[in-house]
């Protein structure tokens, strides 16, 4: 089937994700940290680590280990049983806004087999990374946040990624939450003209010189939806 041309974003079904669902999760956050084609931003925390990047996101997400990608938050867009878009929605934690949860990773490096050079070599650059718990580049713009926002690549363009954005807000508006936060990397134009086409408006940016160089920045956007 040819889905760039049946499928009918109005059709689409909306559902909260399960362990049924933690392939196309995993493919969700891989997709969202990959600024680059071939490239996540976790490649470089693994160098070294023996484990290629969509293991340990397949196994960090069936562990709970990923703060910002957890099946319990997530929500999948679906075509009927094909699961076509995702994205995470949560609130932020207040003590630790960075991407692991540290006080669950013993149990990811245990389902690894991980040995303690491994450990020691990953943990070190993880925290050369992300070293303040609480980083300003982190912190949440909104009430609830949106993450690991994915589209499958044979359904892009045809208004599916529009149609989950207007579900999670239509969720957050029911809830009561009064703003909700996504950031973009510079130059994911599609994706900022997503966000911008259901309402974000910019909040903050971080450009390269403010990680030297390394990374090449983040843009923060808010909706207000009181």
């Amino acid at each position: 089937m040819n889905l760039q041309v049946m499928i009918d974003p109005a059709a689409l079904m909306f559902r909260n994700a399960t362990q049924d669902d933690l392939d196309f999760v995993a493919w969700c956050n891989y997709a969202a940290t990959s600024p680059s084609p071939g490239f996540s931003w976790w490649d470089p925390t693994l160098e070294g680590s023996g484990t290629d990047t969509m293991t340990f996101i397949q196994k960090a997400v069936a562990l709970d280990v990923l703060s910002w990608c957890r099946i319990s938050d997530f929500v999948i867009a679906a075509d009927g049983s094909m699961p076509v878009a995702g994205a995470a929605r949560f609130v932020m934690r207040e003590d630790d806004y960075r991407p692991l949860d540290v006080a669950r990773t013993s149990l990811l490096y245990e389902a690894l087999e991980w040995d303690t050079a491994q450990v020691a070599r990953f943990e070190g650059i993880y925290s050369a990374v992300w070293s303040n718990p609480k980083d300003e580049t982190l912190r949440p713009s909104g009430t609830w946040t949106i993450e690991c926002v994915a589209v499958a690549e044979q359904v892009r363009g045809r208004g599916v990624g529009r149609a989950l954005m207007k579900h999670i807000l239509d969720e957050a508006h029911a809830a009561g939450v009064d703003s909700v936060g996504i950031s973009v990397t510079p130059g994911n134009d599609a994706a900022e003209h997503l966000y911008l086409s259901v309402g974000f408006q910019p909040y903050i940016e971080y450009f390269g010189e403010y990680y030297y160089g390394e990374f090449p920045g983040t843009r923060k956007f808010r909706i207000r939806l009181k």
